[in-house]
């Protein structure tokens, strides 16, 4: 019956359209039918599946068989339970298509509801019923869930049992590890550098003019701009208040003569709107007159400082949260004091510094040895184990707006039981922003392995 009545009505179409041209030879009129079979448009719709009138469909006419598809897949867990209303049009103008239905070759027009549950097969004919084009129809539906995560181990590396700070620099990985020594001249450690590209494989690298007192953990690494000119800036300093540099290399450093005693780099401001004109900034804490204060250098000739630091600020131990807009956000860390925070600090100038934590939203529990990382455009607060009753923190903490508020993600993003808890962990972002990296920590023991996180969104069509 299907067959029949869409076989008569494109015998119909074609009768119009030889009407429609033998009268036209009554004028001077020409009138000419197209021999184009192609599908031009395509779409479906269900009214009780809202997102399916939204979802746009490619046509993709250069195989021998045509692929008609939705580039960006249905969400997860989508059911489409019932036939759904396809609409379409053909270069030829015809407006029907055969295809087959269980097992039947049928004739469907612009309109009818058809079951896209499985991969469907048409046929488009040009008016003269000889052309014809092949398609295949597949509606995508992500078959993973994009809020979950998926953890890999890469690799397990000796040198993270040694105190380390890892940096990512234009897809470059950096380790700088302080090593234990027999004493040679007095010393009982010195700092190594590796470089890796791949976090797997390591590779040592010699390292001219670090000192080897600096804070390992407060080692900065940046990517300024310098008279409109991006180039990458390392910073570390020692308790005697020195800074130490390097240009571009990592691998060679030298002392800054500075204002005043540095006790802490705090960050990086990129340049924004209101002084595009000049250098960004980077944030400092330093002694003057004995006090600490904030400060800021855009050559590091010259500070500008402001105010007094407070108790409740982190000295060491936070992480450094470089924002799209220009800001820093710092979390956790040590007070001055030596206790472990839970709060989190913003600023845009350098100078002044808002306490984010005030908001009964934002207070986070009170971690020891927790690790922050910005990731997907969100910070995330992983490991690290409970102030309160020692316990290790399973839970991922996640904030959309800069470490106002803060909530927890699903179970199904916590770590897998394969991964140890930890403390003390490494945790960055690789240069394209897909994967996340934990590296190293502590649990009952030192820890030297290192995993690859990679939350399933990231591999989704955007």
């Amino acid at each position: 019956m299907y067959l029949r009545n869409g076989f008569y009505a494109l015998l119909s179409s074609l009768f119009l359209m030889c009407l429609i041209s033998c009268l036209g030879g009554n004028d001077e009129t020409e009138y000419f039918v197209s021999d184009d079979a192609q599908i031009t448009s395509f779409s479906i719709a269900h009214d009780s599946i809202a997102i399916l009138a939204k979802t746009k469909f490619s046509i993709d006419q250069t195989d021998n068989e045509g692929k008609i598809y939705n580039y960006d897949s249905l969400p997860y867990l989508t059911n489409i339970y019932e036939r759904v209303k396809v609409t379409f049009t053909c270069g030829s103008g015809v407006s029907y298509l055969m295809t087959v239905v269980d097992s039947d070759t049928v004739w469907i027009a612009s309109g009818d509801s058809i079951d896209v549950s499985n991969p469907v097969q048409f046929i488009a004919f040009a008016p003269d019923g000889e052309k014809k084009k092949e398609y295949r129809l597949t509606v995508n539906i992500h078959q993973i869930d994009p809020d979950s995560v998926q953890y890999t181990q890469v690799a397990t590396n000796e040198f993270l049992s040694y105190e380390h700070k890892i940096l990512q620099l234009q897809g470059v990985y950096y380790a700088f590890v302080r090593k234990q020594i027999p004493p040679v001249s007095g010393l009982e450690s010195v700092v190594v550098l590796y470089q890796s590209t791949d976090m797997e494989n390591w590779e040592s690298v010699s390292l001219n003019g670090f000192p080897n007192d600096a804070d390992i953990k407060g080692i900065q690494g940046v990517e300024v701009i310098i008279d409109g000119i991006k180039s990458n800036r390392l910073f570390a300093y020692t308790a005697a208040g020195d800074l130490y540099v390097s240009w571009d290399e990592v691998a060679n450093w030298y002392k800054k003569e500075t204002e005043y005693p540095v006790v802490s780099v705090l960050g990086y401001l990129k340049p924004v709107t209101v002084r595009e004109e000049k250098d960004g900034r980077i944030a400092f804490i330093v002694k003057k007159d004995g006090v600490l204060v904030f400060a800021f250098s855009e050559t590091l000739l010259k500070f500008e400082s402001g105010e007094t630091v407070p108790e409740n600020f982190p000295l060491s131990g936070f992480s450094v949260i470089n924002n799209e807009n220009g800001d820093i956000t710092l979390v956790g860390g040590k007070s001055q004091a030596g206790d472990d925070l839970d709060m989190v600090w913003s600023t845009e100038t350098g100078l002044y510094w808002s306490n984010l934590s005030s908001n009964p939203q934002g207070n986070l529990p009170v971690v020891e040895g927790s690790a922050f990382v910005y990731n997907d455009k969100e910070i995330w607060y992983i490991g690290g184990k409970r102030v309160e009753d020692g316990a290790y923190n399973k839970e991922i903490y996640y904030s959309l707006d800069g470490g106002l508020v803060w909530k927890t993600k699903e179970t199904k993003a916590q770590f897998p039981v394969e991964l140890s808890l930890r403390t003390d962990a490494s945790v960055l972002v690789d240069n394209q922003g897909l994967y996340f990296y934990i590296i190293g920590g502590k649990n009952q023991s030192v820890l030297t392995d290192i995993w690859k996180g990679l939350l399933n969104s990231r591999t989704f069509a955007r």
